[in-house]
């Protein structure tokens, strides 16, 4: 039996307007975000379908120009998942984009968005289908029809999934389980909507409150530093707070002693009293940050930059410059989560150090992640000698630090001086993903160990402190706690050295 010539382009018009709509605007995303490390919260981007069915009601021209903003909040979207952060903290930190990635590699970037845009939008206006009356109308039924159940699935479990994160966040801890293989999960893994994100998270981010000048309400959480901090002040001793991307508590007892090896060598031992624990966390590393300086975690998914002025006054560096502490930030990743150098000086601290003076001073360029760094042990040595230095005139400071080389995905090749066994546990031998990783976190923390082992760095107190699980994007993200981080504190021991 032959199907009529109208039913058979109706046919023909629907596989070129799924093609076009739902499958091309995706290409760059599945070929490109994978290597970028980035998350993509859905396989097809509903929008351009959307799109492509007000391509026959108005003027394609404005179609596109729709889709290259979707596109760019498209790429916000990833960003945001990627880091378990919000559009507010994404937008505030954009002011420091250049400072983070090189000219060239931004003009790169931006050409090759700009030209996808071009490409996609010809494709449009040169390719799509153009139906007229009745076949009109009933393309727009059936792709409605087809997408109807699929939307309305991903909306109910995306809300389930918001409201569980939420009452988590206030509960104080945040679990993950498998998700079972129903139609509203398939929906939501398959499909996404950066426009519809934004509009939903202008309420639930507090998007509008920010803009209008509110401030995040704060709530006090228990950190590592905590123990630290009261003998620091009796003792008078420096107090360095190393705050490490991507240590989380690993499953493996043995991975777990590996990466603590370090800070219970006889050159520690005899200075340092080895103090190993587990602290819990939630949120991305400027949660780390708070938690740790602050003892404070954000009542809602805000932006940190957003707390108030007064709240910060209580940060310990705040306190320790009150008490005639130099304090100092060590910001070797290029002064770009959650908002740089400004960032830094509204928790307290007096000098920031930053990716570009370290820079100058000729130490090495590390790409971390997405990121432009300095090597942390590069970064460890410099922090050792500053120390010391500091301990010959008298001046007592305090030091943050946050370490940058373990961010996601690790870069491959790596060079020799990476050279971690990564037979020590299952997970590291699994794939090239999660030995690099510990290869890159044990030297880390390696040179961590023999800055404190510096000879002339004089009493110092040092808090070593994971920020989040290491945010894997297959099941190795699973062999790490969902609710707790490891932490080493070096407590001085009463010796010659006080």
């Amino acid at each position: 039996m032959r199907l009529p010539a109208s039913l058979k382009r109706l046919g023909a018009k629907l596989i070129t307007f799924g093609l076009l709509f739902g499958v091309l605007p995706n290409v760059p995303f599945w070929l490109l975000a994978p290597r970028m490390g980035i998350v993509t919260p859905g396989l097809i981007n509903l929008d351009g379908i959307l799109l492509g069915l007000a391509a026959m009601f108005v003027r394609k021209g404005w179609v596109v120009a729709l889709f290259g903003v979707d596109f760019a909040l498209d790429i916000v979207y990833g960003i945001r998942a990627t880091y378990g952060t919000n559009y507010v903290e994404v937008f505030l930190s954009l002011r420091y984009l250049f400072s983070v990635v090189s000219v060239g590699q931004i003009l790169l970037i931006g050409g090759a968005s700009a030209l996808l845009i071009a490409a996609i939008g010809w494709t449009w206006l040169r390719w799509s289908p153009r139906p007229r009356g009745a076949e009109r109308a009933w393309m727009v039924a059936l792709v409605v029809a087809m997408l109807l159940p699929l939307a309305v699935a991903s909306r109910q479990q995306r809300i389930s999934a918001t409201q569980h994160r939420e009452d988590q966040w206030r509960l104080g801890h945040i679990t993950s389980s498998a998700l079972a293989p129903t139609f509203a999960n398939v929906a939501a893994s398959t499909t996404r909507s950066p426009a519809v994100s934004l509009y939903h998270a202008w309420k639930r981010e507090q998007v509008w409150s920010w803009l209008r000048g509110a401030y995040s309400k704060t709530v006090w959480i228990p950190s590592a530093t905590d123990a630290a901090k009261a003998e620091v002040g009796a003792a008078r001793d420096n107090f360095v707070i190393v705050l490490v991307e991507s240590w989380g508590l690993a499953a493996d007892a043995r991975l777990r002693a590996s990466l603590e090896a370090p800070f219970h060598s006889a050159a520690l031992e005899t200075r340092y009293e080895a103090r190993t624990g587990e602290i819990g966390y939630r949120g991305s590393t400027a949660a780390g940050e708070l938690r740790e300086l602050c003892n404070y975690r954000l009542e809602v998914v805000t932006a940190p930059l957003t707390i108030s002025r007064a709240d910060m006054a209580r940060c310990v560096p705040w306190k320790l410059l009150h008490a005639g502490y130099e304090t100092m930030a060590v910001d070797s990743a290029a002064s770009f989560w959650p908002g740089g150098t400004n960032w830094y000086k509204l928790l307290g601290f007096e000098h920031v150090v930053a990716y570009d003076q370290l820079h100058r001073q000729g130490m090495t360029t590390f790409t971390a992640g997405p990121f432009r760094s300095i090597r942390d042990d590069e970064v460890a040595a410099w922090v050792g000698r500053t120390l010391s230095a500091n301990t010959a005139d008298g001046h007592r400071k305090m030091i943050f630090w946050l370490t940058m080389s373990a961010h996601l995905p690790i870069h491959e090749p790596l060079s020799g001086e990476y050279d971690g066994d990564c037979g020590v546990a299952a997970l590291t031998r699994r794939s090239s993903a999660t030995c690099g990783w510990y290869k890159v976190e044990l030297r880390t923390l390696e040179s961590i160990a023999q800055m404190a082992a510096t000879p002339a760095l004089g009493s110092t107190s040092i808090i070593v402190v994971g920020d989040h699980a290491p945010p894997f994007l297959d099941s190795a993200r699973d062999e790490f706690s969902a609710t707790e981080v490891p932490y080493v504190w070096l407590s001085p021991r009463v010796s010659s050295l006080r």
